[in-house]
Formats: C-alpha cells, sequence, structure tokens
C-alpha cells in the first residue's frame, strides 16, 4: 500500500515507465559497476531505495517514491517476495522458438546462480542469467527442483 496518494508528491513507479527502467537497470548493472553512485545501497536495497537514490539525482528523470526506502526489506530483485528460499537457481527461457543457454567452457548450459545463503532462489535465477548471458528475465514458475536442491524457473525474456 502506497504511504501517500497524489498530490503528495511522490510516485512509486511502474514497469513501462522510464524511470522504472532506469531503477531496474541501477538495481541490475549499475550498483555492480559503480557502487560509488549508491552511497548506502547495496544490491539488496528495494526498487524504492534505488527510486530515491535516482530521484535525488534528477528529479525531473524519477519522481519520488510513495513508499519509503526500507532497509529491512532489502532484496536484489523484485521476485524474493513470491517465496524468500535461497537455493541454486538457473531459468529455462524460451523466446521466439528459441533457449537461451549460458555457455560453460565448451559445454551449454541453462543459465544459473549460485546462492549465497541469503538470497531467494527466483532473484538467484535472476541475478545468475543476467551474470551468464547480459539478459534481463522475469522469473516465473517454479518448473522443478533437482535432487541436490537446484531449482529450474520458467522465466521470461525482458529485454
Amino acid at each position: 500500500p502506497e504511504l501517500c496518494a497524489p498530490p503528495c508528491g511522490c510516485h512509486t513507479t511502474v514497469e513501462g515507465e522510464p524511470c522504472h527502467a532506469r531503477v531496474v537497470q541501477a538495481m541490475a548493472f549499475d550498483i555492480r559497476r559503480h557502487p560509488e553512485r549508491f552511497p548506502g545501497l547495496s544490491a539488496y536495497s528495494g526498487h524504492e531505495a534505488f527510486q530515491a537514490r535516482l530521484h535525488a539525482e534528477n528529479a525531473s528523470a524519477c519522481p519520488r517514491p510513495c513508499r519509503p526506502p526500507s532497509g529491512a526489506a532489502r532484496r536484489s530483485c523484485d521476485y524474493g517476495h513470491l517465496d524468500p528460499t535461497p537455493a541454486p537457481a538457473g531459468c529455462l527461457v524460451q523466446a521466439d522458438g528459441r533457449l537461451l543457454v549460458a555457455r560453460d567452457g565448451a559445454s551449454l548450459d541453462l543459465p544459473r546462480g549460485l546462492s549465497d545463503g541469503r538470497e531467494p532462489s527466483r532473484c538467484t535465477a535472476h541475478r545468475g542469467t543476467l551474470e551468464a548471458t547480459g539478459f534481463l528475465v522475469a522469473p516465473r514458475e517454479l518448473l522443478t527442483t533437482m535432487q541436490d536442491g537446484f531449482r529450474i524457473f520458467r522465466c521470461d525474456l525482458l529485454q
């Protein structure tokens, strides 16, 4: 729920808006490449924290978010609230009749990420796919859990 509503001068950005794309870019890439641009934030900071930082940099490019940044709800992606359980995970991504794969030496495999023990498995799949392929994906339903605990999600290609 929003803590304020117009005309209070705030707007928490949503998918399809230019600021939302900037926030996703900052959360996925910029924090890792230029952490000095995001003092007080980490890869686990939430969407509103990044939006607030981008608003502070350029108020005309991103509005002030209505929900205040919350240190208690830090996460590296917007998918961890669906299932916060940490686990190694990967993505099965099909687009235009093709399968997205990652090269591991001489072999090809599903893009995947290893768990740090805190990151939710959907976020691990999201981050691992981004790091392995450079593509942003949205983890959707859990397809299977392997005997070793590795989770495979069906993921949609976002770019």
